[in-house]
């Protein structure tokens, strides 16, 4: 499972288990969802995502995803 907090200056990605232990933490760039182009913020915790599975050593994308965003 995925947590993402997208806020203004920073997104903040963490992964878990299914124990609900965390496996890795990432941070990218603003997560701000900005209502002239909302796909942006998608676009974000997309690659925050990825990079976070990648990093943990992951073969799959977490099939639980909770995200809370500003704006």
């Amino acid at each position: 499972m995925a947590g993402v907090d997208g806020g203004g200056t920073k997104t903040l990605v963490a992964l878990a288990d299914e124990s609900g232990s965390e496996l890795i933490r990432r941070s990218g760039p603003a997560g701000l969802v900005d209502p002239r182009d909302p796909a942006a913020a998608a676009r974000v915790v997309a690659e925050v995502v990825r990079e976070a599975v990648r990093d943990a050593g992951l073969s799959e994308v977490p099939a639980v995803l909770c995200a809370g965003l500003a704006g």
